[in-house]
């Protein structure tokens, strides 16, 4: 039973930090309280950041240059829209808890051995 708890904890703890690095970069500021694409302009290697990075195109090619100024941050997010890296993150949120691994609970709510 305590396994089932622990590798609960992992998962859904991966999937929130998924989500909060989508929102980094394409949540609402009003709504997440931080600023929107303040994972960027920090230079944050963020799951949607390591997915463009693994592309090696446009995204890829300038976030190896260094420093994503203020004024570059919309366009930069979108390429990285463009590339992908939101749909999949997305996606693969959706189905994870289908994914072999994650824990299946029973009626009562408990972890199914």
């Amino acid at each position: 039973v305590r396994e089932n708890y622990r590798d609960f904890g992992k998962y859904l703890g991966l999937a929130f930090q998924a989500l909060d690095d989508v929102l980094g970069i394409w949540g609402d500021a009003i709504l997440t309280g931080k600023s929107a694409k303040s994972d960027l302009l920090t230079g944050k290697n963020s799951l949607p950041v390591l997915f463009g990075m693994g592309l090696q195109g446009p995204f890829s090619k300038r976030w190896v240059q260094g420093s994503i100024q203020p004024d570059e941050v919309n366009e930069l997010a979108d390429q990285l829209e463009s590339e992908g890296a939101k749909a999949f993150i997305t996606v693969s949120l959706r189905c994870w808890p289908n994914r072999p691994g994650w824990p299946s609970f029973n009626h009562a709510g408990a972890p199914a051995a």
